[in-house]
């Protein structure tokens, strides 16, 4: 499991590679969002440790079903997700899941409803398909997402230098 770490609010140490829009979002209009979404977060966490999904031996995730996956060598916890967006540290970029084609649309359901949110509201954040964002500021925005996600777990998914931030249900043992 890796641990989703977002810098305390208010406090002014961004990476130079995050855009500035997405520095002035976090630390002004949409900082209670991300209180709200640290505040989910944590509450996952705790679920995480309590049904053991940092000790996973692996994970995986199915579109075709719509389940992710942990496996354990005495059993599985099978849970239905969401794709909120993924973050490449080669590039320093942000991509929204609902700015990925090769995501099933019922698959970022909860992306492109904050994308209309962000469009309502005018939270450029929220409507621009790539962002320039450091490795610890897509903690943030993922934080963002969870806010308006159906889900309340969140896993970062590692491939590589890519991380795919997957929100995810009540896990349950097929």
């Amino acid at each position: 499991m890796h641990t989703i770490a977002c810098h305390t609010p208010g406090v002014m140490f961004r990476r130079k590679s995050t855009d500035r829009t997405v520095v002035m979002a976090l630390e002004g209009p949409l900082n209670s969002w991300l209180n709200e979404g640290n505040q989910r977060a944590l509450g996952a966490l705790r679920r995480n440790r309590e049904w053991g999904i940092e000790a996973a031996e692996e994970w995986f995730f199915d579109q075709d079903t719509a389940l992710l996956t942990f496996t354990f060598p005495e059993r599985e916890i099978v849970t239905p997700f969401q794709f909120l967006g993924s973050h490449n540290a080669k590039t320093g970029t942000w991509m929204w899941a609902w700015a990925n084609d090769s995501i099933d649309p019922r698959l970022k359901a909860d992306s492109m409803a904050l994308r209309e949110v962000g469009e309502l509201l005018g939270h450029q954040i929220f409507t621009e398909r790539i962002l320039n964002v450091s490795e610890e500021d897509a903690d943030c925005v993922a934080l963002l997402a969870l806010k308006e996600s159906s889900h309340d777990g969140l896993y970062k998914a590692p491939d590589g230098e890519h991380v795919t931030f997957l929100s995810f249900g009540q896990p349950f043992s097929p």
